[in-house]
């Protein structure tokens, strides 16, 4: 994302509603000689003081879901037998607006971190306060958690509009990721997911999840990479899209399961090692599908479902 330096730009009306787009905050001001104008100013970040809430135990089987408003979103591996968050405010306010910033800060930043019964929520949000007010979030998964967890990030804020990066989920039996504008999404398992859900505004990686997966990125460039480590489950099979962004899947060596894959016009699918290993229809280089094995689980891989640009399709294992 690009950073803005400080400086003053004078622009019509019709250019504001590109403010929160543009990493500009719009303000009333006056022209040098003295005639009202609309000026854009460079945005600022600034920090609030960190949110630590009180733990909440942890008890086999219940879910956690997050609900952010805008920021980053990332779990990592916490204390054993409870959930613990970290928030860390922050608001894209105009350079020469700190104090309206610190009083959005104080004041009209919301958040939540409650045990429902079955699944620990936390939730971020904003009441009367510019796009710009938002907060990261930590959460600190217990090792013995199995639940489901569920990661939602709305992504609406003016600059950087927050990514989800779940670096740790234990023994989540499934992962549900998503973004609304502009996030990558990281996932690493390791063997216990699965169904694994993600649609992200951007890049996504998936590592160590099995069986049945729901991949889509959108957005410009939106790169996608999962790992998968089993395909034996009786659900086991899925979809994996990008709009406009390559795709490269990597199945585990020896299992049986079939594949069709879709690249653009102008993009390739490109799979050598199941060519030598996999019984394969080719029906032009942009078009491929594989029975390895006894076949079985059915993945169905297409990139760049926009049309536009090159976009291709690497299969391997």
């Amino acid at each position: 994302m690009h950073r803005f330096g400080s400086s003053l730009l004078l622009v019509t009306v019709f250019l504001v509603s590109l403010a929160g787009t543009s990493g500009c905050e719009a303000q009333n001001c006056e022209t040098d000689e003295g005639e009202d104008a609309v000026c854009a100013k460079s945005l600022t970040r600034f920090n609030g003081a960190d949110i630590t809430p009180d733990p909440l135990p942890y008890t086999a089987g219940t879910d956690l879901r997050v609900d952010g408003i805008y920021g980053n979103i990332r779990v990592v591996e916490g204390s054993a037998g409870e959930v613990s968050i970290k928030l860390e405010p922050f608001n894209y306010r105009a350079y020469d607006a700190e104090d309206a910033a610190r009083d959005e800060l104080e004041n009209n930043f919301d958040y939540s971190f409650d045990d429902e019964g079955d699944a620990i929520v936390v939730t971020t949000g904003r009441h009367d306060a510019t796009n710009g007010l938002g907060a990261d979030i930590t959460v600190y998964l217990p090792p013995a958690f199995d639940g489901a967890l569920v990661l939602d990030n709305d992504s609406n804020g003016a600059v950087n509009p927050g990514d989800i990066d779940a670096d740790f989920v234990a023994s989540a039996w499934s992962v549900d990721v998503s973004t609304d504008s502009l996030g990558d999404c990281d996932i690493d398992a390791g063997g216990s997911v699965v169904f694994t859900r993600a649609h992200c505004d951007g890049a996504i990686s998936v590592t160590g999840v099995v069986d049945q997966v729901d991949i889509a990125s959108t957005g410009l460039g939106g790169d996608v990479s999962v790992s998968l480590a089993s395909v034996s489950g009786s659900e086991a099979g899925g979809t994996i899209t990008s709009e406009d962004g390559d795709i490269e899947v990597a199945f585990p060596s020896g299992s049986d399961f079939t594949v069709q894959a879709q690249s653009t016009e102008d993009g390739t699918v490109s799979a050598s090692e199941l060519d030598d290993a996999c019984i394969a229809a080719t029906a032009a280089e942009t078009a491929k599908s594989y029975t390895c094995g006894d076949g079985g689980p059915s993945f169905v891989v297409t990139a760049g479902t926009d049309g536009v640009g090159p976009s291709s399709v690497t299969l391997e294992y």
